[in-house]
Formats: C-alpha cells, structure tokens, sequence
C-alpha cells in the first residue's frame, strides 16, 4: 500500500465531505466554524482503520513537513482523549502528553512530539 499526501483543493471537497461524515470520524473531529489553523491528519475510510497503518502516515506526514521546513523543531496535535486509535497511532509514531486543554470544541490532549 502506498501512502500519499496533496494539498487540499476544491476538488477534493465532495471526499471529504464524505469522510466527515463517516461515523468513525464524526466521532472525534468537530469541523467547527472559522478557520482553522495547524494540521490535522484522519482516516477518512473506514475499512483502513485498525489494521496498524496510523504510525506510518503519522510518521510519513512528519517527514514531508520537516523537509519542508528545515527549522521546524517540535510538533503538537490536540486528539480528543477518547479518541483511543488517535492516541495510540500519536504515542507509536514519537508524540508523548502534555495536558488535558478544555477548548471552545471540547476536551483535547494537547501532545508534541521534538523534532531532532
């Protein structure tokens, strides 16, 4: 299987659309209003979760955006703490717990993960 990440364009809207509706999903992801600022990485189809594939494209996605920027030197992500495949995938590719953070969304675990 091969991984792959694209910057995000009009036509990928009607997928993920889609994928935000998968229950899955729906579960944990709160598109809010506003914008929204840093990264956030799902598995929009439901048959590739659980089979172990979330540390490879965490760590996948990492590579790419430390290429593209040299200076980067920590990384946070905020999953839900119920999110349990999340956490998991997060902990297996290098994040480690900071705090529990309440936001305007709800409850968040704000991880990081330092980038040598």
């Amino acid at each position: 299987m091969t991984v792959s990440f694209e910057a995000l364009t009009e036509a990928h809207l009607p997928l993920l659309t889609r994928w935000l509706q998968e229950p899955h999903v729906r579960a944990f992801w709160n598109d809010g209003e506003g914008e929204t600022w840093g990264g956030d990485l799902l598995s929009g189809e439901a048959e590739l979760t659980g089979r172990g594939l979330g540390p490879a494209v965490i760590r996948a996605f990492l590579e790419i955006l430390k290429s593209e920027r040299p200076a980067l030197r920590r990384i946070l992500i905020d999953p839900h703490p119920n999110d349990g495949r999340a956490l998991r995938a997060s902990a297996k590719a290098g994040f480690t717990p900071l705090t529990r953070l309440e936001t305007p969304w709800g409850e968040v675990l704000l991880m990081k993960l330092d980038v040598p």
